[in-house]
């Protein structure tokens, strides 16, 4: 993960604060005391707490943070980021890949429009295909955005992640367990047919051959023909900004046990942490995961010194250093 720029707004010492063009490798912060550099900090550790589990206590520990005294409902963070590394790329894909074959919203689909039930043989069949056919490349849309969170007093944290400004519009909901918006035109007559199911966004972008195709194959009809192509690369074309897919896992047992799925499978090895009690297994614990993979903080430690010395002392221990002075 790449932080590009960092905008804060009326949090601790800062009123406003923009910093952008961060270097990929190092970045140094130089001033004196008093200027905000461990503020700067505490700004990128409160997004990571944003989207922890204990809303409650995340809630009071940034409470009195407004800008000089101020409420903490003024406080917003945005943080410019960009998914780089094959793990990263490869739990957002293997998120999604799970959530297209949740068996829940497939068992629903097949009943409603063919009036078949679900295989579950199709079902794994399935399963192994997206696991298979679906790549990361084709969610480079996701892989960078603008993470920004906003502080709403007794309600706690906003999340929410967003395309940049000039990009296909899509956002996605983290304040809950995850939901998609994308860009498409609003079309009342058809949201009551994909409203928050990801497997019915993607059949509903289908050919009707292809259509046909998937749901011979999921109910057993054509128990041998591939299914076709699961391509997310146009997901935000398909979702209205009205109308939002959920994007969270019921781990549950329905039509076949879910750890018999190859999808399941990859997620959990690739996330290798499950869910808190409770906690539903959405986009907002994928994010959760990835920064607190990326951001490590120490804490602001200051000892005193434990030995005092002067430049002329250094040379004994390096014959070879000069030192000018």
């Amino acid at each position: 993960m790449r932080i590009h720029a960092i905008h804060l707004d009326h949090l601790l010492s800062f009123d406003t604060f923009i910093w952008e063009g961060l270097n990929p490798h190092l970045n140094v912060i130089v001033g004196p005391n008093g200027v905000g550099k461990t503020n700067l900090f505490h700004a990128v550790r409160a997004v990571r707490d944003a989207l922890s589990t204990e809303r409650a206590q995340s809630t009071v520990r940034w409470a009195g943070a407004g800008y000089q005294g101020t409420d903490a409902n003024t406080i917003t963070i945005a943080l410019n980021l960009q998914f780089t590394t094959s793990l990263e790329k490869g739990l957002l894909c293997a998120f999604l890949a799970t959530v297209l074959c949740d068996q829940q919203q497939i068992q629903q689909t097949m009943s409603s429009a063919t009036q078949h039930n679900l295989d579950s043989d199709g079902l794994r069949r399935f399963a192994a295909w997206v696991q298979e056919q679906l790549r990361p490349e084709a969610l480079s849309w996701l892989f960078a955005g603008r993470l920004v969170v906003a502080h709403a007093g007794s309600q706690g944290w906003q999340c929410q992640y967003e395309a940049h400004p000039g990009r296909p519009m899509f956002r996605l909901d983290l304040t809950g367990a995850g939901t998609l918006f994308g860009h498409a035109k609003h079309n009342p007559q058809s949201a009551t047919q994909n409203w928050g199911s990801l497997f019915v966004a993607w059949r509903n972008s289908l050919t009707e051959q292809e259509r046909m195709q998937l749901d011979n194959g999921l109910t057993g009809i054509s128990p041998e023909r591939d299914f076709p192509m699961p391509d997310l690369s146009h997901l935000p074309d398909w979702v209205s900004s009205q109308q939002e897919v959920a994007l969270r896992i019921e781990n549950q047992m329905q039509i076949v046990d879910p750890t018999t799925l190859a999808t399941h499978r990859a997620l959990t090895s690739a996330v290798q942490v499950s869910p808190e009690p409770r906690e539903a297994f959405g986009m907002r614990f994928i994010f959760r995961c990835l920064l607190e993979r990326a951001l490590v903080f120490t804490d602001n430690v200051r000892l005193l010194p434990q030995h005092t010395f002067i430049a002329k002392d250094l040379q004994g221990f390096a014959p070879q250093l000069t030192l000018r002075i």
